[in-house]
């Protein structure tokens, strides 16, 4: 199994990409740390992997809060060992007061769109790379979006996502030497996401959560040790460009 004995932290775990991810880790032998902000939602998806035979715990997390995540961090560390892997998925492009125009928009909803999907990111990372640095040895893979390569309607989540790219980026220069990777992956329309056709592309369907969890799989093997400081777009051909753009 590919990852036999390590231990990954994925966020935004009780659904979507998050979910698939998760799964897909545990099924090559990885023990998973399920962060969700929902615990029912963690609870079912670490009950799909103990059912299947992997090793899974729940964790609920608010990935804005530093605190939580040190916390939460530290009690994984606790329950499965020294971590191995971060996968930052959590995030989206609706929170609350989506809607708004931008000139509009309070600074609750501001907060909350980039802390949820930048901040968070950067709360974990923090939170692992002193050990990973130690040991040196890592993973650490965020999750962008096709919208944060070329900018969106919604302008914030479109910054969010472009602030990850230049995120990963600083970071996998810094923590190369330490045998630590950093990458990103930028996903078009995915199934587990609102309104698919609003983002055409050259397949003609939105791709699947398993499609990004197995690409996120290999990001996350010692074959991929080459592949520092990328941000790669699944996306069925999206960022090259559609008729009607």
């Amino acid at each position: 199994m590919k990852l036999e004995g390590k231990v990954a932290i994925v966020t935004g775990a009780g659904a979507g990409i998050g979910r698939a991810s998760a799964l897909c880790f545990a099924r090559e032998g990885a023990k998973i740390a399920v962060i969700d902000i929902n615990p029912q939602r963690a609870q079912n998806v670490v009950e799909e992997i103990r059912a299947k035979g992997g090793t899974a715990n729940p964790y609920v997390c608010d990935v804005m809060m530093q605190d939580q995540v040190n916390d939460t961090v530290e009690q994984v560390r606790k329950d499965l060992g020294p971590i191995d892997i971060l996968m930052n998925n959590a995030g989206g492009a609706i929170v609350a007061g989506e809607g708004q125009s931008f000139e509009s928009c309070t600074p609750e909803f501001i907060n909350r769109m980039i802390g949820v999907n930048l901040m968070g990111a950067i709360y974990f990372a923090r939170a692992v790379v002193g050990e990973m640095k130690e040991r040196r040895t890592g993973r650490i893979l965020n999750l962008s979006s096709v919208r944060g390569i070329g900018g969106e309607k919604g302008v914030l989540y479109g910054t969010a996502k472009g602030a990850i790219i230049s995120f990963t980026k600083g970071l996998a220069m810094r923590l190369a030497e330490y045998g630590i990777t950093v990458n990103a992956l930028a996903p078009g329309a995915i199934n587990s996401r609102p309104a698919p056709g609003s983002q055409p592309n050259f397949v003609g369907r939105p791709g699947t959560c398993e499609e990004v969890a197995e690409l996120a799989l290999y990001l996350l093997t010692p074959e991929a040790s080459f592949i520092i400081g990328q941000n790669i777009a699944i996306d069925g051909g999206r960022t090259l460009g559609c008729k009607g753009d």
